[in-house]
């Protein structure tokens, strides 16, 4: 639920700008993911959404898709 609250925000911030947002989703053969793929400018930016006291910023989703 937070991830679509997210989302939302994500492309109601790319609408203000007049941008479509280029977001995707990603997840592997062994289940790593990855919340939010935004690509920019041939960037990609990764995002993983918690709700959480302590965020850890080890994600194996992030490992995997850099490979």
């Amino acid at each position: 639920m937070f991830e679509t609250h997210v989302a939302g925000q994500l492309i109601r911030w790319y609408a203000n700008r007049g941008v479509r947002p280029m977001l995707y989703f990603y997840r592997d053969h062994h289940g790593h993911e990855v919340d939010f793929v935004v690509a920019q400018a041939e960037k990609l930016h990764l995002m993983e959404v918690k709700w959480s006291q302590r965020p850890s910023l080890n994600n194996p989703g992030f490992n995997e898709l850099a490979r």
